[in-house]
């Protein structure tokens, strides 16, 4: 208290532990003397405590105020007291309780914690300095593959600021036994316990229930903000836990009776059977930034110093932050992406690392035989083919339909001289078997101008795909070039 008072700019007086006359701390501030009496007790503070405290700040020479703090709170008689001496205009009695006291210290950074209401001490899960979370990061994003770039040289690391959020960890124990006629029917009997947060999702409260919470005293806390609210998040969720326990085990319980017949009781359980206590708690919540060339990633986690940090949720990612986590990730090296290993693309000539949006694929003479290569390698002249560049007589579509009926002249103008040969035997097939064999030989023809006229369409796609991607190459600048680094 008298660091308190001491922040709170007063000149600070401590009496001597026995024969203090009811003061406990002297004050002066501006000339004005002030009578502090602290009570350290589980119950509420009495009429007879704030009498004893007027009396002693009458008898003192200077002082017309005092303060007396209590870890608890008042009864109405004392506070009945303090409103009359207010009336009577005698002396000025404030009453602090532990509310007020854990608020009046949270505002010179000073966090309390009290045995009052069962709170004997905070949980804490201790957190990683920043210092500690960027390291964790830096590795992760080492893990990831990049060529040519290199990371070490790319990855820019933010600030990582960290919020504690206050819980409470309730622990429970039912007991209570259900029977009729000298005869048990149900024992409700549990013991567990209970992690509680006000904005908490699922992840999080699954991740931090399996954390080691450590008992630390309340010097320990330092500025945490969410240390005030401990108390009022116990107080709050309790009941709430000794409802949800007593429904849970309340059940409707058949029996036979000693007549043969059959009963049905209801065993309800009661939340005042529930016997619950709760301490609070804080975890962290950390949020930290980093940057790869002109991309910029945001990370939230869930943190405990003793495991790998949970990570609740992302931004910056097109991909999704499976690669990073997992660590078989990659950059794209034209717009800095970070993909997982199933979006991961390399140039299948310079094997530079990309993303799906930047990889172009180079149309080949099978479908399944597509190359995937970077800009740089498909403008080179030694990437084009000469199959992609088809006589400009025969571009309208629709005279290559007319002349796709023709066996094997898609081929044949695709530079395949070897079915060429198909210009001949085709007609000349089709003539001998309908002369011959008839209708077989006929089925048979009409299946060769099928397979021909999805040639020629495959034919038609390839090119039109590789003119599309001519277009948009002439106008396509990468997002990650030597300027934006850093």
């Amino acid at each position: 208290m008298a660091k308190i008072f001491e922040c709170l700019g007063y000149q600070v007086k401590v009496t001597p532990g026995s024969n203090d006359f009811g003061r406990d701390l002297i004050l002066v501030k501006q000339g004005e003397t002030t009578i502090v009496e602290c009570k350290h007790h589980i119950g509420n503070i009495g009429r007879p405590v704030v009498q004893k405290l007027h009396s002693a700040t009458d008898t003192h020479p200077t002082a017309y105020r005092a303060i007396l703090v209590s870890t608890s709170g008042f009864t109405p008689g004392a506070r009945e007291y303090v409103d009359l001496l207010h009336k009577q205009g005698k002396i000025d009695i404030e009453l602090w309780d532990f509310k007020k006291l854990v608020s009046i210290a949270q505002s010179v950074n000073i966090s309390l914690l009290s045995k009052a209401r069962g709170h004997h001490t905070a949980m804490v899960m201790p957190a990683r300095t920043q210092e500690q979370l960027q390291r964790t990061v830096t590795t992760q994003v080492m893990k990831l593959a990049s060529h040519p770039r290199q990371l070490e040289r790319e990855l820019v690391l933010g600030d990582f600021q960290t919020k504690y959020v206050a819980g409470a960890l309730i622990t429970y124990r039912v007991d209570k036994r259900f029977s009729v006629s000298e005869r048990s029917l149900y024992h409700a009997h549990e013991l567990g316990t209970e992690l509680v947060f006000d904005n908490a999702t699922p992840a999080e409260k699954t991740y931090w229930i399996q954390g080691d919470f450590q008992r630390e005293q309340s010097e320990s806390f330092g500025v945490i903000p969410a240390i005030a609210e401990l108390v009022d998040v116990v107080d709050r969720h309790l009941p709430t836990v000794q409802r949800q326990v007593a429904r849970r085990l309340s059940k409707k319980v058949s029996y036979t009776g000693r007549n043969n017949r059959q009963y049905e009781k209801e065993c309800v359980v009661s939340p005042q059977d529930v016997r619950a206590s709760g301490v609070g708690v804080l975890t962290a919540r950390q949020r930290g930034v980093f940057k790869i060339g002109p991309q910029k990633y945001v990370l939230h986690y869930a943190d405990d110093r003793a495991r790998v940090p949970l990570l609740t949720s992302t931004e910056g990612f097109r991909f999704g932050p499976e690669g990073l986590q997992r660590g078989d990730g990659s950059v794209c090296n034209d717009c800095a992406s970070i993909t997982s290993k199933r979006h991961s693309r390399r140039c299948q000539s310079c094997h530079r690392t990309l993303c799906p949006a930047h990889i172009w694929k180079l149309p080949r003479r099978f479908p399944l035989r597509w190359v995937g290569l970077c800009s740089d390698c498909y403008v080179n002249a030694r990437c084009r083919e000469e199959h992609l560049e088809p006589q400009g007589a025969l571009r309208p579509v629709a005279l290559h339909g007319v002349l796709a009926l023709i066996p094997g002249l898609p081929f044949l103008l695709a530079n395949r001289q070897w079915e060429a040969a198909a210009l001949i035997l085709g007609p000349a097939t089709f003539l001998l078997g309908t002369w011959r064999l008839g209708l077989p030989m006929a089925v048979a023809y009409m299946v060769l101008l099928a397979t021909n006229l999805f040639a020629f369409l495959f034919w038609r796609i390839r090119i039109a795909w590789h003119a599309r991607n001519v277009r948009r190459l002439t106008t396509y600048t990468p997002a990650w070039t030597s300027e934006s680094i850093r």
